[in-house]
């Protein structure tokens, strides 16, 4: 799957034609304002989104290759840290459809 979003890193500036509570996020050494303008309160986890979205590509592959290898069993009961496989590749699909 090629991802459709813009690659970051993204970086959080406060919007020069905006109010005191409008931030611009933007690629870093490019537009200020090309990803996004939200709420101060909205800004940081905007700009995380591509090192969060690294990260749960990650730990999908490291999940389904233990399991696939035999270094991660599903347990009989409910496990905590396994039951969020189906949470990741949730997010994963509708963060890049």
């Amino acid at each position: 799957m090629s991802e459709k979003f813009t690659p970051g890193p993204w970086t959080i500036t406060h919007d020069p034609d905006g109010g005191s509570d409008d931030y611009c996020i933007g690629v870093v050494g490019g537009k200020f304002d090309q990803v996004a303008v939200c709420s101060k309160r909205d800004a940081q986890i905007i700009a995380a989104a591509p090192d969060m979205y690294a990260a749960l590509k990650s730990a999908r592959r490291f999940i389904e290759n233990g399991i696939e290898f035999g270094a991660i069993r599903m347990p009989d009961a409910p496990d905590p840290a396994l039951d969020t496989l189906p949470t990741i590749i949730a997010a994963l699909a509708k963060a890049a459809p």
